[in-house]
């Protein structure tokens, strides 16, 4: 995955828009984060997973 190898955390992580906390230490690092999103349709409910790849510099 990602060089960054600490946890980070996401406050209100369920919200359509998220503020994500750079550690300092992650400079000339990656982080990966995986979205999942969910669909609240009563017929069929999906879930689809998507991968970000942020490049800290």
């Amino acid at each position: 995955m990602g060089t960054y190898e600490s946890d980070i955390k996401i406050e209100k992580s369920s919200v359509d828009k998220i503020i994500l906390p750079v550690p300092k230490d992650a400079n000339n690092k990656q982080i990966h984060l995986i979205i999942e999103i969910k669909d609240d349709n009563k017929i069929a409910k999906l879930d689809d997973y998507r991968r970000v790849v942020l490049d800290v510099n």
